[in-house]
């Protein structure tokens, strides 16, 4: 269960993060509009728009490693329930 949790929190974590990185202009423009406030001002950051880059090969070993960190905490917690007798276990609730 806690494998699935960690797959499906980095998958959502990642394509959020894609669909973000993509439209920041956007979101910048509407946050700019909506609050009356210059995000950023030109004449400060020298930015005409806000830059965004995305390298893949880095999200896919970032994905990668995120979800072997969660099989890998998630084992141990499997391992020691396993070992347990439910019987035993229901016994005391």
């Amino acid at each position: 269960m806690g494998t699935f949790i960690g797959i499906t929190g980095t998958l959502f974590g990642v394509i959020l993060g894609i669909v973000f990185a993509h439209n920041i202009e956007a979101i910048r423009q509407f946050v700019s509009f909506v609050f009356q406030v210059r995000v950023f001002p030109p004449e400060i950051y020298f930015l005409s728009k806000m830059p965004s880059l995305i390298d893949y090969k880095s999200v896919f070993i970032i994905c990668f490693f995120s979800i072997l960190i969660t099989f890998l905490a998630s084992l141990y917690p499997a391992i020691s329930s396993s070992k347990l007798n439910p019987i035993k276990g229901l016994k005391y609730d």
